[in-house]
């Protein structure tokens, strides 16, 4: 992936993790932060995520999938199965899903 690309990358959970990894993103010119959504229940995660790395911060995770090419699930590893289910029937066949989520497995 490089900069030039139109390639958006959104994250459910806006916290330390998701916020290192959209940093390190923008840092090595892999996207510009324009490329970047997220979404986070707190209003201090969603504040702090958009100040450190110029996202777009949306709504709810629903939203987050109608503007991006890759989601990452960051997630407490406790709220995961609810989390998914509040986006599962928005998935699109061309969406990438990655979960950065602790000790979740594939099959849950």
């Amino acid at each position: 992936m490089n900069q030039s690309s139109e390639t958006k990358i959104g994250f459910v959970g806006a916290g330390r993790m998701a916020t290192a990894l959209a940093q390190g993103f923008v840092k090595q010119n892999a996207i510009s932060s324009q490329q970047l959504f997220a979404c986070d229940v707190s209003d201090q995660a969603r504040e702090a995520f958009r100040k450190q790395t110029g996202a777009t911060i949306v709504e709810n995770p629903a939203e987050l999938l109608a503007n991006v090419d890759i989601l990452f699930l960051s997630v407490k590893p406790q709220i995961l199965p609810q989390v998914a289910a509040s986006f599962a029937e928005n998935l699109q066949e061309n969406q990438l899903v990655v979960s950065i989520a602790a000790g979740v497995t594939l099959s849950q």
